[in-house]
């Protein structure tokens, strides 16, 4: 049965699309396992290894892998992310483990 978006507290390795870019945090859609917005920071973006979002050639409308929790109540997005990662970046990583 699908779950509803009220029992959803985390994501994990879930794949979404990059909507709102700003200098040092953005926002992600999901649309599986459930249809939500999710926040991200320059921190949380492929181990914070840049120092803004522009600097790292993150484009509007580019696929993203992340892991999230429920964040604060009263924000735009349900959701904050922990890690995202560019899925081309990901998927090497990640398709060793699918393989098993």
């Amino acid at each position: 049965p699908a779950e509803s978006s009220d029992e959803v507290t985390t994501l994990s390795n879930v794949k979404g699309k990059v909507y709102r870019l700003f200098n040092v945090f953005g926002f992600i859609s999901v649309t599986y396992p459930i249809k939500t917005s999710v926040y991200f920071d320059v921190q949380a973006f492929e181990n914070g290894e840049y120092a803004n979002l522009s600097a790292s050639g993150l484009t509007l409308g580019e696929s993203v892998v992340l892991d999230a929790k429920v964040g604060p109540r009263d924000c735009e997005a349900k959701f904050r992310a922990s890690k995202v990662a560019r899925l081309e970046n990901a998927s090497t990583e990640s398709s060793m483990q699918a393989m098993r």
